[in-house]
Parts: C-alpha cells; sequence; structure tokens
C-alpha cells in the first residue's frame, strides 16, 4: 500500500464531486511543487523527495482543498446561474413582446371587421361624392346636350319623314 492516502482522504464516496476537485486541485499543487523542484535542481525529484517535501504537508491542507473545491464550485454555479438568468429574461422579453402584439383571436377579428367597414364607409362616401358631382348643373346640361345629340340623331330620319308628310 502506498505511503500516502490523500485520494481517500479527499474523497468520501462515488458521488462525492467536492472532494474529486479537491483531489484534483491536490494533483495540481503536486504538479506545479514537482515542475519547479526540477527547474530548481535539474532534475526530478525523487518518490523520497516528493514525500518528505511535499506530502507530509498534505494534511494540513486538506480542509483547504475542499474549501477551494467547494468555492470553485460555487463560483461554476453562480457563472452558469447568470448565464440561464440573462437566457430566461431574454426570452421572458420576446414572451411579452409577443403577447403585447398577439392580441387574441376575437380582438384581432373585431379590429379587422372594424378596419373592412371603415374602408366600405370611405367607397360609399367617394362614390355618393362622385354621384352627386355628375348630377351638378354643370354636367347637367352637358349631359343634357349630350342626350338631346343623341336623340336628334336617332330620330331624324322620322322627324324628316312627319315633317314630309304634314307639309304634304
Amino acid at each position: 500500500m502506498a505511503r500516502h492516502q490523500t485520494y481517500t482522504d479527499l474523497v468520501e464516496g462515488d458521488d462525492d464531486t467536492i472532494g474529486r476537485i479537491a483531489y484534483s486541485i491536490y494533483k495540481g499543487e503536486k504538479l506545479a511543487w514537482m515542475q519547479s523542484y526540477e527547474k530548481a535542481h535539474g532534475r526530478e525529484p525523487t518518490d523520497d523527495e516528493v514525500f518528505v517535501n511535499f506530502h507530509h504537508s498534505v494534511p494540513g491542507k486538506l480542509r483547504r482543498y475542499r474549501a477551494d473545491a467547494l468555492a470553485l464550485v460555487n463560483r461554476y454555479i453562480d457563472q452558469e446561474m447568470e448565464t440561464e438568468l440573462i437566457k430566461y429574461k431574454f426570452a421572458l422579453k420576446n414572451d411579452l413582446v409577443i403577447q403585447k402584439i398577439d392580441k387574441g383571436f376575437w380582438r384581432n377579428t373585431f379590429e379587422n371587421g372594424l378596419a373592412g367597414l371603415f374602408q366600405a364607409a370611405i367607397v360609399v362616401v367617394v362614390s355618393t361624392i362622385l354621384w352627386i358631382y355628375s348630377l351638378t348643373p354643370d354636367n347637367m346640361i352637358s349631359n343634357a346636350k349630350k342626350n338631346l345629340g343623341e336623340i336628334v340623331h336617332q330620330r331624324a330620319p322620322e322627324l324628316a319623314k312627319t315633317i314630309a308628310s304634314e307639309a304634304n
């Protein structure tokens, strides 16, 4: 069995996510220590050097690893909640806009029917104005001249016969 039990000290069970994250923080610190040791001494540390210089301080850091893991998870949750809140606000705003635009079947039907009646009333008013204009004295005179001219052309042969027969 190994000389240290860091994993079992940090991870309390298969579903202990905080413990697993704490263990990865521990491993990150261990890797950083080993790299700095290699840089300072020009070689990798031996297992005994790692145990003496790094592992002996681990028991005192276990709580800190778990606290750092918990803080990391909380920051992640906060970021995700903020992102989801922004998405929710945007969706809610869009829903409110759609609700303001979509007035419902009966209201739309009423408004469209009212608009149709208004358009029909405009057509009736314009048609009535044009009909009344056609009855004005200027148009009556021109219409009378036109009608008289048509009547004369249609009945001219009959009138000529009538006048000729009366003259005889």
